[in-house]
């Protein structure tokens, strides 16, 4: 067999497993192929449909290649470039407080019992203000937590087997640290962020890019790794948008550089922002759009903030001060870590 029949075969499984919850999909795409092999519409009408159709789903775009002339992935490639460069939409709001999720991972929790992702300041406002009969049940739908790593890895699989996206990526993390009384497993842990990635989930894009940058539990391929980087950006991930604009700028393509900042500094993204005003500095971001930049960025931290959140993301710091200065006594009276 052939490699362009293999990567039509993959490339055919591929969209099955992404709309295997709707086949009606992969139904179509089935007939816009046949239509097109027996040449009733032509390459730009396809090029079209199947953009319709995959809406969301940037790297299908592209991996329709497979099927075109040779003069045509071209167009396929601009489509995808356009697509990379739109402006994702901002993070859902957290379903306490209704203020827009922040942006940072670390700020946000997610809750195994009813697949809800809370911000840690109404987390830990609930925790202040409740009494202790109530502290470990869920914010939002008040079930109790977990009694032991067994009984979160099983609501963990219970919210995968519901296709849950973060669940899976969730899970993926435990199986490649070995956490929770789980067997290290590298390959069940690429399993499940390839599953999650292929549901949309910006932070298993992420993270895939890194695995395959580093080869920290798979083949190191630098073309997957920027793929996967792309993917994640596309979903409204900043680090990985960021991340893009200095792999364009290491390469001198400032232009493309600075619209990948310019749109992660319009989520509040610090270093984005900062990059930008170097830009703006430097002559290599017009004035128009610096404003812009500036104003949109002070719209997101504006729309993400609120006194319970400081006071959280307070209290972590001096968390992890304390715990520094911990090792660090550790470490000067000989006590192993």
């Amino acid at each position: 067999m052939s490699a362009r029949i293999e990567d039509a075969y993959l490339y055919l499984h591929q969209v099955k497993t992404v709309f295997k919850d709707r086949p009606q999909i992969y139904d179509d795409f089935l007939h816009i192929v046949k239509t097109f092999k027996a040449k009733k519409i032509d390459v730009p009408e396809a090029i079209a449909l199947i953009t319709r159709l995959f809406e969301g789903n940037a790297f299908l775009i592209l991996g329709f290649n497979t099927f075109l002339p040779r003069g045509y992935k071209k167009r396929l490639a601009e489509l995808f470039d356009e697509k990379l460069f739109e402006q994702p939409p901002p993070n859902e709001d957290c379903p306490i407080c209704y203020l827009r999720l922040p942006i940072e991972v670390d700020q946000t929790r997610y809750q195994l019992c009813c697949g809800k992702m809370l911000c840690c300041g109404c987390l830990d406002a609930h925790s202040v203000a409740t009494a202790d009969t109530e502290k470990f049940k869920c914010v939002f739908c008040r079930s109790e937590g977990p009694s032991s790593d067994e009984e979160d890895i099983e609501r963990m699989k219970k919210r995968v087997e519901a296709n849950d996206a973060l669940a899976m990526y969730n899970l993926g993390s435990d199986y490649q640290l070995g956490m929770k009384g789980l067997r290290q497993d590298n390959a069940k842990a690429l399993e499940l962020y390839h599953k999650s990635a292929k549901l949309g989930n910006n932070i298993a894009h992420f993270n895939l890019s890194v695995c395959y940058q580093t080869g920290s539990i798979v083949e190191i391929d630098t073309r997957k790794a920027t793929y996967h980087r792309q993917l994640a950006a596309m979903a409204g991930d900043v680090q990985a948008r960021y991340n893009l604009g200095c792999e364009e700028g290491n390469a001198g393509n400032m232009d493309r550089a600075y619209k990948h900042w310019m749109i992660s500094a319009n989520d509040g993204y610090d270093l984005s922002m900062k990059a930008v005003q170097e830009g703006y500095e430097s002559g290599f971001v017009t004035k128009d759009d610096y404003e812009k930049t500036m104003w949109a960025y002070g719209n997101s931290i504006d729309e993400m903030k609120s006194d319970d959140r400081d006071r959280a993301a307070a209290f972590r710091t001096s968390m992890g001060i304390e715990k520094e200065i911990l090792r660090t006594l550790r470490r000067a009276l000989g006590i192993d870590l």
